[in-house]
Protein backbone atom coordinates (compact mmCIF):
# COMPACT_ATOMS: atom_id res chain seq x y z
CA UNK A 1 0.00 0.00 0.00
CA UNK A 2 1.16 3.31 -0.77
CA UNK A 3 1.08 6.44 1.07
CA UNK A 4 1.44 10.19 -0.43
CA UNK A 5 2.86 12.52 2.00
CA UNK A 6 4.31 16.53 1.88
CA UNK A 7 7.26 17.39 2.45
CA UNK A 8 9.20 20.76 2.86
CA UNK A 9 12.21 21.55 2.39
CA UNK A 10 13.83 24.89 3.56
CA UNK A 11 16.18 26.78 1.18
CA UNK A 12 15.49 24.77 -1.30
CA UNK A 13 15.21 26.87 -4.40
CA UNK A 14 13.94 25.13 -7.46
CA UNK A 15 13.53 27.23 -10.71
CA UNK A 16 10.60 27.09 -13.24
CA UNK A 17 12.26 25.09 -15.61
CA UNK A 18 13.65 22.62 -13.13
CA UNK A 19 9.97 21.78 -11.70
CA UNK A 20 9.62 19.35 -14.32
CA UNK A 21 12.59 17.60 -13.31
CA UNK A 22 11.83 17.26 -9.43
CA UNK A 23 9.89 13.86 -10.32
CA UNK A 24 12.90 11.91 -12.38
CA UNK A 25 15.11 13.32 -9.44
CA UNK A 26 12.91 11.83 -6.93
CA UNK A 27 12.39 8.84 -9.11
CA UNK A 28 16.51 8.28 -9.38
CA UNK A 29 17.74 9.08 -6.21
CA UNK A 30 15.11 7.26 -3.77
CA UNK A 31 13.05 5.54 -6.47
CA UNK A 32 9.87 7.16 -5.27
CA UNK A 33 7.56 8.85 -6.99
CA UNK A 34 6.68 12.55 -6.75
CA UNK A 35 5.89 15.79 -7.32
CA UNK A 36 6.71 19.37 -6.83
CA UNK A 37 4.00 21.29 -5.19
CA UNK A 38 5.11 24.60 -4.81
CA UNK A 39 7.98 27.53 -3.91
CA UNK A 40 6.89 29.39 -1.22
CA UNK A 41 8.93 32.38 0.28
CA UNK A 42 8.76 32.71 3.84
CA UNK A 43 7.51 35.93 5.62
CA UNK A 44 9.88 38.41 8.05
CA UNK A 45 10.32 37.07 11.60
CA UNK A 46 8.12 38.48 14.16
CA UNK A 47 9.34 39.90 17.62
CA UNK A 48 7.08 39.57 20.83
CA UNK A 49 4.89 42.64 20.03
CA UNK A 50 3.98 40.86 16.29
CA UNK A 51 6.25 43.23 14.74
CA UNK A 52 8.30 42.45 11.85
CA UNK A 53 12.15 42.12 11.87
CA UNK A 54 14.25 44.12 9.57
CA UNK A 55 16.65 41.89 7.19
CA UNK A 56 14.49 38.33 7.93
CA UNK A 57 12.05 36.54 5.37
CA UNK A 58 12.82 35.46 2.08
CA UNK A 59 13.79 32.16 2.14
CA UNK A 60 12.96 30.25 -0.62
CA UNK A 61 11.42 26.58 0.67
CA UNK A 62 10.26 24.25 -1.86
CA UNK A 63 6.78 21.99 -1.01
CA UNK A 64 6.37 18.37 -2.10
CA UNK A 65 4.75 15.35 -2.28
CA UNK A 66 5.85 12.15 -2.74
CA UNK A 67 4.03 8.65 -2.85
CA UNK A 68 5.78 5.85 -1.45
CA UNK A 69 5.30 2.60 0.57
CA UNK A 70 5.79 2.78 4.33
CA UNK A 71 9.02 1.01 3.81
CA UNK A 72 10.30 3.15 1.25
CA UNK A 73 9.62 6.22 3.72
CA UNK A 74 11.07 4.72 6.30
CA UNK A 75 14.02 3.59 4.21
CA UNK A 76 17.79 4.58 5.70
CA UNK A 77 19.10 6.17 2.17
CA UNK A 78 16.06 8.23 2.61
CA UNK A 79 16.17 9.13 5.92
CA UNK A 80 18.90 10.30 5.78
CA UNK A 81 19.23 11.94 2.87
CA UNK A 82 16.19 13.70 4.59
CA UNK A 83 17.84 14.62 7.38
CA UNK A 84 21.35 16.13 5.90
CA UNK A 85 19.02 17.98 3.59
CA UNK A 86 16.44 19.24 5.96
CA UNK A 87 13.51 18.23 4.64
CA UNK A 88 10.48 17.93 6.84
CA UNK A 89 7.76 16.20 7.27
CA UNK A 90 4.71 18.46 6.70
CA UNK A 91 2.61 16.71 9.48
CA UNK A 92 5.83 17.03 11.81
CA UNK A 93 6.69 20.34 10.89
CA UNK A 94 3.06 21.89 10.96
CA UNK A 95 2.46 20.91 14.50
CA UNK A 96 6.25 22.02 15.48
CA UNK A 97 5.48 25.32 14.01
CA UNK A 98 1.77 26.33 15.83
CA UNK A 99 3.17 25.42 18.74
CA UNK A 100 6.20 27.99 18.56
CA UNK A 101 3.71 30.36 17.63
CA UNK A 102 5.43 30.58 14.11
CA UNK A 103 2.42 30.35 11.75
CA UNK A 104 3.23 33.95 10.36
CA UNK A 105 6.55 32.35 8.52
CA UNK A 106 4.35 30.80 5.57
CA UNK A 107 1.67 32.68 3.86
CA UNK A 108 -1.82 31.45 5.15
CA UNK A 109 -2.41 29.70 2.25
CA UNK A 110 0.51 27.17 2.85
CA UNK A 111 -1.50 26.34 6.09
CA UNK A 112 -4.59 26.29 4.06
CA UNK A 113 -3.57 24.17 1.34
CA UNK A 114 -1.50 21.59 3.04
CA UNK A 115 -3.37 20.65 5.92
CA UNK A 116 -1.65 18.34 8.85
CA UNK A 117 -2.45 14.24 7.82
CA UNK A 118 -3.11 15.03 4.39
CA UNK A 119 -1.66 11.67 3.76
CA UNK A 120 -3.75 9.39 1.62
CA UNK A 121 -3.37 5.90 0.70
CA UNK A 122 -3.82 4.01 -2.37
Amino acid sequence: MTKSKVFVWPGCVVEEAERAEFKEFLQKEFGMDGEFLEQVETNPNQDEDGNEIEDTGGRKDAFFRVTATEEQLKDPKWMMARMMMGIADWDSARPMIASEKMEYIYPEHVFETYPVNEETEG
